[in-house]
C-alpha cells in the first residue's frame, strides 16, 4: 500500500516539496539518466579529440568516439587513450562527493546525480575491460606494452570499484526514493526501471550510431561501445546491494510530472548526434590534400579514353556474371544479390606523397617478410636515395603500402610492407621508375607492388577527384582469386592469377567498362559511385590484382591531416556506398550493365596527345640539331669523322647508316606509332633499317660506350 501525500521541508528557508508519484519519479529519473549518458559520452569523446589536438593530431568527432589522423607514438597514443577515462574518473568523483544542487532539488538536481555517477562507472568500466583488448585502456595497455598480469590487476581493481559505486549511489536511492519497498515504489521508480529502460535505449542508439556513421572502426572499438552502453547504469540496480545504507531521511525532489526542460535537451543532444554521424572535423586542412595530377607521360594507358566502339570481350556476358558471382559470394549482400565493390580507402589502398629534393633521402632497406630470400632482391639497388618526406607513412593492414612522387626530379617509387624504423624505410618489396612524367607507368618483372605491374598512382581514385566529381583515367580493380586466369594482357608486365584462361575468367590488365550509351545520370547513384561510375564508362576499370573481394583502390586517408572521406560517404560506408548506402536511398552500382573488352586491348592516344607529343619530338630533335651545329657537328655530322645519316624514310619503315663510329658505340633509335613512343637500342653498325608500320617522328642517336652523344639523325617522317 502507498503512504498518503506527505510533506517534506528539507530547509526552514524553503518551501516544502510535495512527495512524487512513481509515474513522476520513473520518468523524470529515466530522463535523466539518458540524457546523462549522452552528455557525459560526448564530454568524454571531446576530452579525446582535444587531447589529439594538444599533440598535433588533427582528429574527426563522432557520436562513440574520435577517430584521430596521423601517426602516434606508443606514449602519445596512451596519453590519447587515457585521457578521456581519467577526465571521467576524476569528473565523477568531484560531482558525486560535491553537491550544489541538493538544497535546490528537482530535476537539475537528479540529472547532476546520474551525470555524476555514469561519468565513475565510464572510467571504472575501461578499467574492468582492459585484459579484453577493446577500449581506451586497453589501447594504452597495447601501447605502453603493459604484461597480462598488470591487465588483470587493473581489471580486478575496476571490479572492486564497481561495487564502491553503486555502494556510494545507495544512500540517494533511499534519499529521493523513499521508504516503500518492491517494483513499484519510488525506489525502483528512481534506480531499477530507469536502469533497465535506458540500458534499452542506450544500446539501441550505440548500435544505430555505429552502424550509420562514416567512421572506419574495427569490430573491437564496437565490441567497447555496446559494452559500455550495456554497462553504463548497472550500478544503479546493484545499489539495492546496499539497502542498508539507504539514506531513511526521505527528501522529495520536487519534480514536474513531465521534465519538458530535460526532455527538449535530450532531442537536442540526439539531433547533434545524428548530424555528427558524418564526422565534425577538428583541425588541419581537410581541402584536397597533396593530390597531384598527370605525373604520368601523356600518352599513358590510364590517361586514354575509351571509344564507343572499343571491342568487347565475345565472352563478355559469362565474364561479368562470373566476377559477380563470386563477389556475390565474397563478403557481398548475398540477400539482394550485390557483389562486394569496396572502396579501399584505409588499410589497403596507398598514401601518396610528393617529395622534393629537399627531403631526406633513404636507401631503402630489404626485410625478408615472404622468408624466400637468402640474398637482396636486384630491384633494391634501385630503391636507394629515395627522398621521402618526414611525415610519410604507410597504410595500414598487411599490405602497408607506401608511394612517392618526387616532383623535382619526377622520380617515383612504390613500396610494399614498408616499415619506417629507427635506421630508416625498409620494404619487403617495390620498384622505382625514374621519371614518372616519361613512363607509362608499369614496372618490368618482377618488380612493382601490384601484381600486374602497374605502378599504384595512376590506377587509384584520388580524394581531390571523388570532391569535383570528375575522374579522368582508368580506375584499378582487384578480383577475388576464382576469377583472374595466368594470362597478362598488355599492357600488364606480369599476374599472380592461378586459373588456366577460360571462357569466363579474366585477365590482369584488362579492361571493363559500362557501355557509352549508358544514362548513369538517370540511375539515382550515389554522388560518389555516379563519379566512380562515369570514370568506368569514359576510362573503364583495369583488373591489377587479386583480393579478398572487389575492391577498387582509392587514395589513403593517412594522406591528409583530416581525413576527406566522412564528408564524402556522408552515411554510407566504403563497402556500402556502391550498393545504394546503409539504407538504400540510392540505387546499386549498375554491375549487369558492365562489359569485359577483349584482351590485350589499349586503347589509342587521342589525336590532341599525339600532336603534342609530335610537336614535343620535333622540338626535341630541333633542340639537338643546334646543340650538334654549335658543336660543330651539324645535324648529321659527327666529330672526329663520325656521321649519323638518314636512308630510308619510306611508308613503313626507316634506316640509317653510322660511319666511323668508335668500338662499344651503340644506336639508340626511336619512333611514334600511334601517339606512343618506342626505342629500340643495338650495337652500332653500318646500316641499321627498321619496318614499323604507321610509325612518325623515327631518330636515332649514336652514343659511345660511357653515353657521350656522338652524332644524332634528323627527324624521319614517313612520305
Amino acid at each position: 500500500m502507498t503512504a498518503p501525500p506527505t510533506t517534506v521541508r528539507p530547509d526552514a528557508h524553503e518551501q516544502p516539496r510535495t512527495q512524487e508519484s512513481f509515474r513522476t519519479v520513473l520518468i523524470n529519473s529515466t530522463t535523466a539518466a539518458v540524457l546523462a549518458t549522452g552528455i557525459m559520452i560526448l564530454l568524454h569523446e571531446l576530452v579525446h579529440l582535444v587531447a589529439g589536438l594538444a599533440l598535433g593530431f588533427p582528429g574527426v568527432l563522432f557520436p562513440f568516439g574520435v577517430e584521430h589522423v596521423g601517426e602516434p607514438t606508443p606514449g602519445q597514443e596512451a596519453f590519447m587513450a587515457l585521457s578521456a577515462p581519467v577526465f571521467s574518473l576524476v569528473t565523477g568523483i568531484i560531482m558525486a562527493l560535491w553537491l550544489p544542487l541538493r538544497r535546490k532539488g528537482g530535476f537539475a538536481h537528479l540529472l547532476w546525480l546520474w551525470l555524476a555517477f555514469t561519468s565513475l562507472m565510464e572510467g571504472v568500466g575501461y578499467l574492468i575491460i582492459t585484459p579484453f583488448g577493446a577500449g581506451d585502456t586497453a589501447v594504452a595497455a597495447s601501447s605502453l606494452g603493459w604484461p597480462v598480469g598488470v591487465q588483470i590487476a587493473i581489471c580486478l581493481v575496476g571490479v572492486g570499484l564497481l561495487f564502491l559505486i553503486a555502494r556510494l549511489f545507495a544512500p540517494h536511492v533511499g534519499r529521493h526514493g523513499g521508504p516503500e519497498k518492491g517494483p513499484l515504489s519510488r525506489q525502483w521508480a528512481f534506480a531499477f526501471w530507469p536502469w533497465v529502460i535506458g540500458t534499452v535505449v542506450n544500446v539501441a542508439l550505440a548500435i544505430t550510431y555505429f552502424n550509420l556513421s562514416s567512421a572506419e572502426m574495427g569490430s573491437g572499438a564496437g565490441v567497447a561501445i555496446v559494452a559500455a552502453s550495456v554497462a553504463l547504469l548497472v550500478f544503479a540496480p546493484m545499489a539495492f546491494i546496499f539497502q542498508r545504507w539507504f539514506d531513511k531521511n526521505y527528501e522529495p525532489l520536487g519534480l514536474r510530472p513531465v521534465p519538458v526542460v530535460g526532455l527538449v535537451a535530450l532531442a537536442l543532444l540526439l539531433v547533434f548526434n545524428f548530424v555528427s554521424l558524418g564526422g565534425i572535423r577538428a583541425g588541419g586542412d581537410a581541402a584536397t590534400g597533396p593530390a597531384y595530377e598527370h605525373i604520368w607521360a601523356p600518352d599513358a594507358p590510364t590517361y586514354r579514353a575509351l571509344p564507343d566502339d572499343a571491342p568487347v570481350d565475345p565472352n563478355s556476358t559469362a565474364i561479368v556474371q562470373h566476377i559477380k558471382h563470386w563477389g556475390i559470394e565474397q563478403w557481398g549482400d548475398k540477400s539482394r544479390g550485390l557483389p562486394s565493390m569496396n572502396l579501399s580507402t584505409y588499410d589497403y589502398s596507398a598514401p601518396f606523397w610528393i617529395a622534393t629534393n629537399a627531403d631526406p633521402q633513404h636507401d631503402i632497406k630489404f626485410h625478408d617478410c615472404l622468408d624466400q630470400h637468402d640474398d637482396t632482391p636486384e630491384q633494391f639497388d634501385e630503391l636507394r636515395g629515395v627522398h621521402i618526406p618526414d611525415n610519410a607513412r604507410a597504410s595500414g593492414g598487411t599490405d602497408k603500402q607506401l608511394s612517392v612522387f618526387n616532383s623535382d626530379s619526377g622520380r617515383y617509387v612504390d613500396l610494399w610492407v614498408a616499415e619506417k624504423r629507427a635506421d630508416g624505410w625498409y620494404a619487403c618489396w617495390g620498384g622505382s621508375i625514374d621519371d614518372a612524367r616519361t613512363s607509362h607507368g608499369f614496372y618490368p618483372w618482377p618488380k612493382g607492388v601490384s601484381a600486374s605491374g602497374s605502378a599504384l598512382e595512376p590506377y587509384t581514385i584520388k580524394a581531390a577527384e571523388l570532391q569535383a566529381g570528375h575522374i579522368d583515367h582508368v580506375i584499378g580493380m582487384a578480383l577475388p582469386v576464382e576469377v583472374v586466369d595466368t594470362y597478362i594482357s598488355e599492357p600488364a608486365t606480369r599476374t599472380d592469377g592461378v586459373l588456366p584462361r577460360g571462357d569466363n575468367t579474366i585477365s590482369e590488365g584488362q579492361l571493363l567498362r559500362l557501355p557509352a550509351d549508358l544514362d548513369i545520370d538517370a540511375l539515382n547513384l550515389h554522388p560518389v559511385a555516379r563519379t566512380i561510375a562515369k570514370a568506368a564508362q569514359e576510362h573503364g576499370f583495369m583488373i591489377v590484382d587479386r583480393s579478398g573481394g572487389i575492391n577498387l583502390s582509392v587514395q589513403n586517408a593517412a594522406t591528409f591531416d583530416v581525413d576527406p572521406y566522412p564528408a564524402l560517404f556522408g552515411e554510407a560506408e566504403s563497402w556500402n556506398l556502391m550498393w545504394g548506402g546503409p539504407q538504400q536511398t540510392y540505387a546499386p552500382f549498375p554491375w549487369d550493365e558492365l562489359q569485359a573488352l577483349e584482351r590485350d586491348y589499349v586503347p589509342p592516344v587521342s589525336a590532341e596527345v599525339a600532336d603534342q607529343l609530335a610537336a614535343a619530338a620535333e622540338a626535341s630533335a630541333s633542340a639537338a640539331a643546334a646543340s650538334a651545329q654549335a658543336e660543330g657537328r651539324g645535324a648529321e655530322a659527327g666529330t672526329a669523322g663520325i656521321t649519323l645519316e638518314v636512308t630510308d624514310e619510306s611508308e613503313d619503315s626507316f634506316g640509317f647508316l653510322a660511319t666511323g663510329a668508335p668500338e662499344g658505340a651503340q644506336l639508340e633509335i626511336t619512333w611514334t606509332i600511334e601517339g606512343s613512343t618506342q626505342q629500340t637500342t643495338t650495337e652500332a653498325m653500318d646500316w641499321w633499317s627498321g619496318t614499323k608500320v604507321g610509325y612518325s617522328n623515327a631518330q636515332a642517336t649514336l652514343v659511345d660506350a660511357d653515353g657521350n652523344v656522338l652524332a644524332r639523325s634528323p627527324v624521319v617522317k614517313p612520305v
